[in-house]
């Protein structure tokens, strides 16, 4: 499963997904998104 978070810093608006993998470890993905607040 994915979970989906969205995050404000300074200057970008990003979104970002994790994932937890089977073995404990996680996968971080982070991608650019259009926001009228950014």
């Amino acid at each position: 499963d994915w979970f989906l978070t969205f995050v404000w810093p300074r200057d970008l608006c990003y979104v970002r997904y994790w994932q937890r993998n089977d073995d404990g470890g996680y996968v971080v993905l982070f991608q650019s998104r259009e926001h009228p607040n950014c």
